[in-house]
């Protein structure tokens, strides 16, 4: 699979797997075979509600966790929470994910954004990012904090194409 490099030089595949509207079940399937199958991205949320099932499947794949790239978003009634990255890793069963996202601007976004640069520096995310941060809020990432986001997420499948979803942006300013 073909990878690009983030403005951190963290290296990122092109194509994962996402895990919205999966059950846990359908969760860890999904993410089993597709780990089975080559994929190395895996993609997953507070708010979807398999976090646990993802970490399980990752275990149960066999494969290093150096050789997956693993995103997650903090959903916002999380943002204040001082405990949400550390729950959210526990959750998963690992160290670190390779990608943290704030999952959207509602709430207080900036907290959440905040919490975000500090398991950046703590190593338990080696990068960080903003997800469905449309209009006014698209170039926030730019603007806010010490540490700005790698990347600004959204989706792309058959079924649903975002002209921005592959937006990035310099990790230091």
């Amino acid at each position: 699979m073909e990878n690009m490099k983030l403005n951190n030089n963290l290296e990122c595949p092109m194509l994962g797997l996402g895990t919205f509207m999966l059950s846990p079940e359908d969760a860890y399937t999904s993410t089993l075979e597709a780990l089975k199958t080559g994929y190395s991205l895996i993609d997953t949320a507070n708010a979807y509600v398999n976090e646990r099932a993802v970490g399980r499947a990752i275990k149960d794949s066999g494969i290093d966790r150096k050789n997956i790239f693993l995103s997650t978003k903090i959903w916002a009634s999380e943002y204040e929470n001082e405990n949400a990255v550390e729950e959210t890793l526990e959750r998963l069963g690992v160290d670190y994910v390779d990608l943290l996202y704030i999952h959207q601007p509602a709430g207080n976004w900036l907290a959440g954004y905040r919490m975000l640069e500090k398991a950046y520096r703590e190593g338990k995310a080696k990068s960080i990012g903003i997800s469905n941060f449309e209009g006014k809020y698209g170039r926030v990432g730019n603007k806010v904090g010490n540490c700005t986001s790698v990347y600004s997420g959204g989706s792309t499948s058959i079924f649903h194409a975002e002209r921005t979803s592959c937006n990035f942006r310099q990790i230091w300013n």
